[in-house]
């Protein structure tokens, strides 16, 4: 059993961490243009492997990468994935955050790209 003393010093450390977390996140003025992308890549049948991209004016699209994830394919998909990236940032918006996680079944990665 865990002792009151390490239970109450878990909390604090705990509420300590999330207070810095939030006070390092940046805010985003009201009216940025912005764009989100998020690719999920598969390794199953049952997960598609897509970029999908959502523009700040309530446009989205998606596109098709190779499925299931392995060798053969992984040069292709970062390809896509570069190609992607890239024409947003020529199109004058610059990396905000990126994110990414996942399992033996599929890896999402999501970017958030503001306007300069």
């Amino acid at each position: 059993m865990i002792s009151k003393t390490i239970a109450i010093r878990g909390l604090f450390s705990l509420a300590f961490i999330m207070a810095f977390c939030a006070t390092e996140a940046q805010t985003i003025p009201e009216g940025t243009e912005q764009i989100l992308v998020r690719v999920h890549e598969g390794g199953t049948q049952f997960v598609s492997s897509t970029i999908n991209i959502a523009y700040g004016n309530n446009q989205s699209e998606s596109k098709t990468i190779l499925y299931p994830v392995k060798a053969a394919n992984r040069e292709e998909n970062a390809k896509k994935i570069n190609e992607v990236l890239y024409n947003i940032r020529k199109a004058g918006f610059k990396l905000e955050t990126s994110h990414a996680g996942g399992n033996q079944a599929v890896m999402i990665s999501t970017y958030l790209f503001i306007k300069e």
